[in-house]
């Protein structure tokens, strides 16, 4: 550590001048170390609030050694408290102003909505993806990457088919493209740019990520404890598997680099390298379900799912009760005696038995209970 510098003595960093106050013990090599890591970390904590938890005890440290230095400028002022509110309602203004402005673009937008328009801009970006993935698919088969041991006649097959896969492509693309000349200014149903909408979906990426990171820091020491806790072998064996679990799904959300809008899907809070054909674990890339080609499939395979539940259900429930019949019946319209005849013969086969009165005027017999 350098020895301390005189209260007179000033120093710069980053464009700043700066003095130590009578009776501090930091060093300007503190002060920098300092201010440095408060800058760093103000800043990493835009994107990873939790920082700033993990952080705590070094920002207090660094804030210490940041009261005992003082601004050197000569012409340097504190703002009064009355001042930095000004400059804040300033801020306030300038925002709500800017915001009543996009609300009245987005007003006037509502009024350029065309329901064809818009879902032919989706079907340009779901055809776009394909066609990406396909020419990725032809230069690894045409190069051998892929299936490094495949017959050349089939591979060659397989080159065929994805060219007029591609063909097919190509044709959708001239014709989405002749609709949709410039997809930036295709506007929602709510007047919106695909600009608006990828930094609204870029919030909702970030506060879900902060969510789910959060979650999973608060799950995990709970879930460790339960697995040191738990005697059963079974059970250590099912805890062990979910610690892993959620183990790599914090460790894949901490890994996401800070992201602009115009990384972001703008259609679903996705990053655009999300969206792909070629899902590998989790979290790996998937169409955009606003597109519609895909979206179509999704609900066929929804409707599909429901009538598989469906039909497990009916066949799992009992067939209902067969409808009570009569022992017998004794039509009527007979002659007195034929009657008789037949109540005496029924008497014998069901002696418990009582009569009611049926259908046309009919007797029948009913079992007593």
């Amino acid at each position: 550590m350098s020895s301390l510098a005189s209260p007179d003595e000033v120093f710069e960093h980053h464009g700043m001048l700066w003095k130590r106050k009578a009776g501090a013990e930091s060093s300007f090599e503190q002060l920098a170390t300092a201010r440095s890591f408060l800058l760093q970390t103000n800043e990493d904590a835009l994107w990873n609030p939790w920082l700033r938890d993990d952080r705590a005890s070094e920002l207090d440290a660094a804030m210490d050694v940041m009261r005992e230095w003082t601004r050197a400028e000569p012409d340097f002022r504190q703002w009064t408290a009355e001042e930095t509110q000004r400059w804040l309602d300033e801020g306030d203004r300038a925002r709500a102003a800017a915001r009543a402005e996009e609300e009245a673009r987005w007003e006037r937008g509502r009024a350029l909505f065309d329901t064809d328009l818009f879902a032919s801009r989706r079907g340009l970006l779901e055809q776009e993806s394909i066609h990406e993935h396909i020419l990725e698919e032809l230069e690894e088969f045409r190069s051998g990457r892929r299936f490094p041991g495949m017959a050349s006649d089939r591979r060659q097959k397989e080159v065929t088919e994805l060219e007029e896969r591609l063909a097919t492509c190509d044709a959708h693309l001239v014709r989405l493209r002749a609709v949709v000349p410039d997809p930036e200014v295709v506007v929602s149903e709510r007047g919106q740019l695909p600009s608006d909408r990828r930094y609204s979906n870029l919030l909702t990426y970030k506060f879900n990520r902060e969510f789910k990171v959060r979650d999973l820091r608060r799950q995990l020491p709970e879930l460790r404890a339960e697995l040191k806790a738990a005697t059963d072998k079974g059970e250590r064996k099912e805890l062990r598997e979910k610690v892993s679990r959620e183990q790599s799904e914090p460790d894949y959300w901490l890994a996401v680099r800070p992201l602009s809008a115009d990384e972001m899907c703008s259609e679903c809070p996705t990053p655009l390298t999300g969206h792909g054909w070629v899902s590998h674990g989790l979290h790996g890339a998937r169409p955009c379900p606003a597109w519609p080609g895909w979206a179509a499939r999704m609900k066929q395979a929804r409707e599909m799912f429901f009538e598989m539940i469906e039909r497990n259900q009916r066949a799992q429930t009992p067939p209902a009760p067969p409808k009570p019949e009569p022992l017998a019946v004794v039509p009527s319209g007979l002659p007195l005696g034929e009657i008789l005849a037949q109540l005496s013969e029924l008497q014998a086969q069901f002696p418990d038995a009582v009569v009611k009165r049926g259908r046309a005027n009919r007797w029948e017999l009913w079992p007593k209970d």
